[in-house]
């Protein structure tokens, strides 16, 4: 019989949500031409973990002194963490062997840092990415690159699940819904998870607002990869992509935390730092959106494994 915990948060991601068993570390990366971000929510005891999986990329000598990082607080006990990895340009032969070790060195550190967690502190790390198979062309990424980032992260993984993930958007004095399809893939020796979700709107929206209110607004377009905010804020628009993703991917942890937890028997997951304030309407009944008939998630698991 599964175990039934007791918390006022229940399947409503708040920022206050307790966090008296496991933490979860939650990433996300947005690839372009340029570089490579990742954006890191984590409760500050992980704060550690993040800053050497820095010096790990450091000691490899692909980052040089040109990347950006920085750290800061987000409630009581949680903080983000940015790391902007640049990539050399022209692409010229030379060049795009550089791109390539660079790429492989973030990703398998990234891969180790999910090792490390689960083996020293039981802490799943759970990764989003945008699917692009579709659309490199006009994100100028190159394809072979964008699988490698893929390969290396999806390879030895077994899908789970494809949920759906309502996120508000507030245009004109009125909410609208965009679904977001969110592809879950557990890593097999349990070290990550996957959240591949479509990157629709992505760099369109305010993932400050995201972050703050729990709905976001249009960003606007600017010039230099920058975008306004609906907060009047102007912010690199690869940062705000990245705050996106792993705003998302916070969601679909929730709508998985039961597996990861016990996948035997469907037990409840740790009440981990959850992804954001009290999202509207996001309950239990909002993560099955679009889809009357998903079971469990511990059932879906196992039909799909089977």
């Amino acid at each position: 019989m599964a175990r039934k915990t007791k918390n006022k948060n229940a399947g409503n991601p708040g920022q206050n949500a307790s966090s008296n068993t496991n933490p979860v570390l939650i990433c996300g990366i947005d690839q372009n031409k340029a570089s490579i971000d990742l954006l890191f929510y984590l409760p500050r005891s992980l704060i550690d973990e993040v800053v050497n999986y820095v010096k790990e990329i450091r000691r490899t000598r692909v980052l040089g002194e040109l990347y950006t990082i920085f750290t800061w607080p987000y409630g009581d006990n949680n903080a983000f963490i940015y790391l902007k990895v640049p990539l050399p340009e022209p692409l010229n032969k030379r060049y795009k062997r550089w791109r390539k070790v660079i790429t492989s060195v973030v990703t398998t550190q990234l891969i180790k840092l999910g090792r490390r967690l689960r083996n020293t502190k039981n802490t799943p790390l759970i990764i989003g990415i945008e699917r692009l198979t579709k659309i490199h062309m006009e994100r100028k990424i190159d394809f072979l690159r964008y699988r490698q980032i893929y390969n290396l992260l999806a390879k030895p993984t077994t899908h789970i699940n494809t949920i759906k993930i309502p996120i508000p958007i507030e245009e004109d004095g009125k909410i609208k819904y965009i679904m977001y399809d969110i592809e879950i893939r557990k890593e097999n020796h349990d070290y990550y998870y996957i959240a591949e979700t479509n990157p629709r709107w992505t760099s369109s929206l305010c993932g400050l607002d995201l972050w703050l209110h729990g709905k976001t607004t249009p960003a606007t377009k600017l010039t230099h990869r920058l975008v306004r905010c609906g907060i009047d804020e102007v912010i690199d628009r690869d940062f705000n992509a990245a705050m996106v993703i792993a705003y998302i991917t916070g969601l679909a942890y929730l709508a998985i935390k039961r597996y990861i937890a016990n996948p035997a028997r469907g037990g409840e997951g740790p009440w981990a730092p959850s992804p954001g304030p009290t999202h509207p309407g996001l309950g239990r009944r909002m993560m099955k959106a679009g889809n009357n008939n998903v079971p469990d998630v511990a059932v879906r698991y196992t039909a799909s494994a089977a």
